[in-house]
């Protein structure tokens, strides 16, 4: 979780997320997958992933909100993958909906820190 915490300042404060957050990041969640007795699924991911990139490629979502979404549903089952997305999407109208209230300017030149809302996706997903 303190790593999210990171992440979500670093996309608050410079709209990036390095690379070695998404290492560390990816090797917790494959620990807590196993950890939560279940099978490390890679089809949800690597699928996460392709359609990230197209997403990516036409400039709709940024690299590294695409690594961040691949590498925590290694952590999730199937059936949280769903929820995460879902919550994911809910989070992130919350976000901007925050983020245009208080910094408007920002969100518009700059865009919405979507890790805040990939990271409370996430939370909401594995603890309920």
């Amino acid at each position: 979780m303190l790593q999210l915490l990171f992440v979500c300042y670093s996309d608050i404060r410079y709209r990036t997320i390095s690379n070695k957050f998404i290492i560390t990041i990816a090797i917790n969640a494959v620990a807590l997958g196993f950890t939560m007795n279940h099978a490390i699924n890679i089809v949800i991911p690597f699928s996460a992933l392709l359609i990230g990139y197209s997403l990516f490629h036409f400039h709709l979502i940024g690299g590294g909100d695409v690594k961040l979404i691949t590498v925590l549903l290694l952590a999730l089952t199937t059936a949280k993958s769903l929820d995460f997305i879902l919550y994911t999407a809910m989070m992130g109208g919350v976000v901007m909906i925050i983020g245009m209230l208080v910094n408007r300017e920002d969100i518009q030149q700059r865009g919405v820190p979507y890790a805040v809302a990939i990271s409370a996706g996430f939370l909401l997903s594995f603890l309920i």
